[in-house]
């Protein structure tokens, strides 16, 4: 009997290339029980983009991780990438995201792929890969080897991954034809209806571990988002330019329930928020230096832009100058050196500015999120305090 095969692929490919496979995006794809065989394919560079502490694809892998983990009759083959190029660097370049990729959303399969171009000699076909696999577990099972006898695929508890290069019908039907089982007999229907000895206990008990377990899968995987959320937040330690101003707008966003999406940077401040009695006028930094004077005077020349500005629409505005400084980004957050005296001073006496450095900001996020402080404690604080904010 033919096996059915389901080949998960980013992004879409002609389907006619593949009469003998049902072809899904990693968006849409079909209940895994319906297919002998599911092969999740990996080889696309741009499934490892990494930005902002998160993967670009995180939403459509989190999908695919919620199904591997649920026993299925059917197997899972995940096609390890070959060595790709995106942006003049290749996948063997990138490797400790693939390692961090395959953690995330793939149980940490116990191997490292070690590059180096290969056959895999197979029934009337021969395969090539760019990495072998190079195993740390002595409960993987080896299923095929190349010429130079090293596993180019395994098998880890209820997944096969493998490294050849597999990306047409004929191909896949080769490797397919290589890791089914021989002599299959066919169980049939009524063998599970027929209990003996403990089954009943047994069943019961695995049935009970089973909630258990994905009780605790859920416990993990909310775990796993909320550190990646954090993560994202206290990134603001090593951030600077527009990745730090990005996050920074988020936190102020949410502290100060003001909406900054329609605010247009045209190389003046950073951000200007509005209230009635205040508005705040922002320069967001990352430097691997102290505070300097310099960025209080960059500040006080946005104040006085607004101030002429005010003038001449006859406008009244009480405005406030925030500097939130990232100061020392190469260095360890508690190894940093302290805001200079004379420059908290500065900001005091001439420029009536607020200077926030990371550490402190976050500490501020942290309570908000808390409710150990409310927004219009927050603001009255941006509001009247000047020179060194402490949280």
């Amino acid at each position: 009997m033919t096996p059915k095969i389901q080949l998960i692929k980013y992004p879409p490919i002609n389907k006619d290339n593949f009469p003998d496979i049902i072809i899904n995006q990693i968006t849409h794809f079909e209940a895994f029980d319906t297919f002998d065989y599911n092969l999740i394919c990996l080889n696309n560079p741009n499934i490892f983009k990494y930005q902002y502490d998160i993967f670009e694809k995180a939403d459509d892998f989190y999908s695919i991780k919620a199904r591997i983990n649920k026993p299925y009759s059917s197997e899972i083959v995940v096609i390890l990438p070959q060595n790709k190029y995106s942006k003049q660097r290749g996948i063997k370049d990138e490797l400790n995201m693939i390692y961090k990729f395959l953690k995330l959303y793939f149980n940490s399969p116990p191997f490292e792929l070690i590059f180096e171009k290969n056959k895999t000699k197979m029934d009337n076909a021969e395969l090539s890969a760019d990495f072998y696999l190079d195993i740390n577990h002595n409960s993987c099972e080896i299923i095929t080897k190349n010429t130079n006898d090293n596993a180019t695929t395994i098998k880890y508890k209820n997944i096969i991954y493998t490294t050849l290069n597999l990306e047409n019908n004929r191909d896949i039907i080769h490797f397919i034809k290589e890791i089914e089982p021989k002599d299959i007999i066919d169980i049939p229907n009524w063998f599970d209806e027929i209990e003996m000895f403990d089954d009943e206990e047994k069943k019961l008990f695995i049935e009970q571990r089973k909630q258990e377990i994905q009780l605790l899968e859920e416990e993990i995987n909310t775990a796993e988002n909320k550190l990646e959320e954090n993560n994202y937040y206290k990134s603001i330690l090593y951030k600077q330019g527009k990745p730090l101003v990005k996050i920074v707008f988020k936190m102020l966003e949410e502290m100060l329930d003001y909406d900054l999406s329609e605010f247009k940077d045209v190389y003046k401040e950073d951000f200007l928020i509005k209230f009635n009695d205040i508005t705040f006028i922002g320069e967001i930094k990352g430097v691997n230096s102290n505070v300097k004077k310099g960025h209080l005077g960059q500040l006080d020349d946005h104040v006085t832009d607004r101030e002429d500005y005010l003038d001449e629409n006859n406008i009244k505005e009480i405005i406030k100058p925030l500097l939130i400084i990232n100061t020392f980004i190469k260095k360890n957050p508690y190894e940093r050196e302290e805001v200079d005296k004379t420059t908290i001073k500065k900001a005091e006496e001439k420029y009536e500015t607020l200077i926030i450095t990371t550490i402190p900001f976050l500490k501020l996020y942290e309570k908000f999120k808390n409710n150990e402080i409310t927004t219009e404690e927050i603001k009255n604080r941006f509001k009247d305090e000047i020179g060194l904010f402490k949280p």
